[in-house]
């Protein structure tokens, strides 16, 4: 996984890190997007209503 984040990132491409919400993150990946879920029927309408909102921020960054 970790080859493909550091391609995307070599290249200019908007990295989403998407991890369990209890899960602790290696150091190195502090610095990108990470959108956090929990496995719960909230949690699916959190992680829907999250990412849309990851996307568009990253669709109106790469407009301007």
């Amino acid at each position: 996984m970790f080859y493909e984040v550091g391609f995307a990132s070599a290249v200019g491409k908007p990295i989403i890190f998407i991890a369990e919400k209890r899960k602790v993150l290696p150091f190195d990946v502090s610095g990108f997007r990470v959108l956090f879920y929990e496995n719960s029927i909230r949690g699916k309408k959190d992680f829907e209503d999250g990412l849309r909102k990851n996307i568009d921020s990253i669709l109106s960054e790469w407009k301007t």
